[in-house]
């Protein structure tokens, strides 16, 4: 006979009722089919030659009875668990929307600040002007109109910070990193905020002004401290920005320690599981695996990217996900898996971005080393060529994502002549004895060489 499983796997996700009616159905069958129990009871009694008695017989249609109510009731259980696990899912969902709807609000907030306090027509009429067309992505225009505004009013600090803060959003968005950085800084110069500390220290971090982004991150955090108190989660963010760039500098020790604790922190105020958990959980796996332990930095990073598509995340995050894993599984030489997130991320990332943009030109470059630890060295070469064209478009020759795409090709480069073009012949005229001299100073220290 048809076990439970098998009647379920058919009904799919019919409701359990009619489930239990079809169940209901199958057991007055089987009452009715004496010769088939006399058939189960011949082949469970091998010595009995006789039919059962109406007791026995009775008492297996029970048996029968009772067995096929418990297997449904497991059934609905299991349903019940699965529809409880979708619905945490969409609370944990709303949690992170409703989050990102007040860093939103707090973005408008800072930019309408001053609107009710400016004294002529004219330059409210100019600010809205500006702040609409940037809503609408009309990039150039608010910068300009932000501008236009800036020359128009008398010199209220709080006026041009948030016009500033506009003209870096528009920069923001054109990926115009440097640009960016510079407005906010101009921003935090005028009117101190957490915003536009957090924005500051971001994207001087981007730009490549590392030290000066800690500082500013520093100071986020202190002030994060003081308003909302240590276990917040203001706190466990500030401490978060602190960590990576702490991280980027090469202070791994007091980036893990950061770490930990803005972790500890979400879980105490019972974020554990939200997006911001699982990208903190991402840079333990980075952390983890500069520590050589391969194996533990890829139970983190898969752990990180299964709650990160889980909860529907940034996409961004996820992508930085993907490819801390990816990164994992190509030093170890899992290389077919490592492929298949690169592509991934690669192909979102022209999607969501453009081909000419700074986060594109990143997963072009991991992609590029999969692809030279795969054998395809002509194509790894040819990524990085892209690569650094892009990058050297948005943030500069000297920038040092530049710099180290730049190695990388000329390192192919070297290693395999036949492959030289034109395009690679100019990278190495232009980067190789910077490259070089680096290479001579990590030799020269071996703190910095491993």
């Amino acid at each position: 006979m048809q076990n439970v499983r098998d009647i379920f796997d058919f009904i799919g996700d019919e409701q359990n009722a009619r489930a239990l009616g079809i169940i209901g159905a199958i057991i007055a069958a089987v009452a009715l089919s004496g010769w088939a129990v006399f058939k189960q009871y011949s082949k469970s009694n091998k010595e009995s030659i006789s039919a059962p008695s109406l007791e026995e017989y009775r008492q297996m249609l029970r048996s029968e009875r009772e067995g096929l109510v418990a297997a449904s009731h497991r059934e609905k259980t299991v349903r019940e668990n699965e529809l409880q696990l979708q619905v945490a899912r969409l609370d944990k969902k709303l949690e992170d929307i409703e989050s990102s709807y007040e860093d939103a609000q707090k973005q408008n907030d800072e930019l309408k600040s001053r609107l009710s306090e400016l004294s002529a027509q004219g330059e409210r009429s100019l600010f809205i002007d500006a702040a609409t067309a940037l809503n609408q992505r009309n990039l150039s225009q608010a910068e300009t109109l932000f501008e236009e505004f800036l020359e128009s009013i008398e010199p209220q600090l709080k006026d041009a910070a948030s016009a500033f803060l506009g003209i870096a959003m528009a920069r923001e968005e054109r990926a115009d990193w440097p640009g960016a950085a510079k407005a906010y800084s101009t921003s935090l110069a005028l009117n101190e905020t957490q915003y536009a500390l957090g924005q500051t220290a971001k994207f001087l971090w981007y730009s490549g002004d590392q030290v000066s982004a800690l500082k500013i991150s520093s100071r986020l955090l202190e002030l994060s401290i003081e308003e909302f108190g240590e276990v917040s989660d203001q706190a466990a963010m500030a401490r978060a920005l602190v960590a990576g760039q702490l991280y980027d500098l090469g202070d791994i020790e007091n980036a893990r320690s950061e770490t930990i604790t803005a972790l500890n922190t979400l879980e105490k105020i019972g974020l554990k599981g939200s997006c911001r958990y699982y990208n903190l959980l991402m840079n333990i796996g980075n952390i983890t695996f500069v520590d050589s332990d391969l194996s533990g930095a890829e139970d983190f990073h898969r752990r990180a990217l299964s709650g990160l598509l889980e909860n529907d995340c940034d996409k961004e995050l996820v992508a930085a996900s993907r490819n801390g894993l990816a990164e994992t599984l190509r030093a170890s030489g899992q290389l077919v898996e490592a492929g298949r997130l690169l592509k991934k991320n690669y192909e979102e990332a022209v999607e969501m971005f453009g081909q000419r943009h700074p986060h594109t030109a990143r997963a072009l470059n991991f992609l590029a080393k999969w692809e030279f630890d795969d054998g395809q060295h002509k194509s790894a070469l040819k990524h990085l060529i892209d690569a650094l064209s892009i990058q050297s478009e948005n943030l500069g020759e000297s920038h040092h994502n530049s710099i180290a795409i730049a190695s990388n090709i000329i390192s192919i480069s070297r290693e395999f002549p036949d492959l030289q073009t034109a395009e690679s012949s100019g990278i190495e005229i232009r980067y190789g004895a910077i490259i070089d001299q680096a290479i001579g100073e990590r030799a020269g220290n071996p703190k910095q060489a491993m």
